[in-house]
């Protein structure tokens, strides 16, 4: 008789490693180590955003295997990088609707144009590890784009604005469906797909304990605790023509009364061109207009990230 078939005749329960759970939580340093290390990435993005937007304006041929190299080379300049923590991934035009794309080497990948555009990096560093996806248009997008870049970026706002009780049973199911709320009003969720998974520190970008999808499984059935740290990366995909993607790394914090908040990681500018402000709340622009103070105070984004900032001015 086999072991699998001895097991299989005795009662059995399937649990989550309690190492896989403490590895979940991380303490004081930890979170600080991940907040310090997501300033110096993101300023890593700025840099390489703003080289990007340089090159298209002065007619330079920019490859989206360029995108990478560049991007990853400012990382290694910053301090405690260790390596990049996945392949990055640079599409633009066709290549956006493309979930998992990655140039290769080998051919370069498209030439970035006045197009649609997201980049999609991550590193790791001894003090933490990052994870970002940040949409651009170096041209003009078409109403479309606007509207469901508009609406990924209110799912996200929904979570951020919600206060969730630490005592209640909040899971990756339950984010899912604030980020898919608002396409769901439009009749796009057949083109949405929301996910989000746990960071680990310094070590690999995805820490299998726990997701935020819609669909089943343990890892999304489990409770988010204080201590966490988590992504939320709601993106839309149209087969054979675009595609656009948001993706932040959250802190999970607990205030003294013990409300549970989403606290962002990543602070890199949303794309002013790419939102309708029409479609937001009073209280959603106030919201962003916060977090673009934060990326002010925090990183040193250049001046790339001061004139994605002043294009808000009148709007918010």
């Amino acid at each position: 008789m086999s072991v699998i078939d001895a097991l299989r005749s005795l009662p059995t329960r399937i649990d989550r490693s309690p190492i896989q759970q403490m590895k979940e939580i991380k303490n004081s340093i930890e979170l600080n180590g991940f907040r310090e290390c997501h300033y110096r990435d993101c300023a890593a993005v700025c840099q390489t955003f703003s080289w990007l937007q340089d090159s298209i304006d002065n007619n330079l041929t920019v490859t989206e295997f360029d995108a990478v190299r560049y991007l990853e080379d400012r990382q290694r300049e910053k301090e405690y990088f260790i390596g990049i923590a996945f392949d990055t991934i640079s599409a633009t035009g066709t290549n956006t609707a493309l979930v998992e794309y990655a140039p290769s080497i080998d051919d370069g990948g498209k030439t970035i144009n006045h197009d649609l555009y997201y980049l999609d990096g991550g590193a790791n560093y001894y003090d933490g590890t990052t994870d970002m996806t940040r949409t651009l248009h170096f041209g003009q997008p078409t109403q479309k784009q606007i509207e469901c870049y508009t609406l990924l970026l209110r799912g996200i706002l929904a979570v951020e604005m919600t206060a969730f009780r630490s005592d209640d049973f909040i899971t990756g199911y339950r984010i899912d469906a604030l980020l898919q709320q608002y396409f769901n009003a439009h009749h796009y969720s057949s083109e949405h797909i929301s996910f989000g998974h746990g960071v680990s520190h310094g070590q690999g970008v995805i820490e299998g304990g726990i997701t935020i999808s819609n669909v089943y499984s343990v890892a999304n059935r489990v409770p988010i605790k204080p201590g966490m740290v988590i992504t939320l990366e709601p993106g839309i995909y149209f087969e054979g023509e675009w595609g656009i993607r948001i993706e932040n790394v959250y802190a999970i914090e607990e205030n003294q009364t013990g409300w549970m908040h989403f606290i962002p990681l990543t602070l890199i500018p949303y794309s002013r061109k790419m939102i309708d402000f029409n479609l937001l709340s009073r209280q959603e622009k106030t919201w962003i207009n916060n977090y673009h103070q934060q990326c002010l105070e925090k990183v040193n984004g250049g001046q790339w990230m001061k004139d994605e900032i002043d294009d808000f001015n009148g709007s918010l």
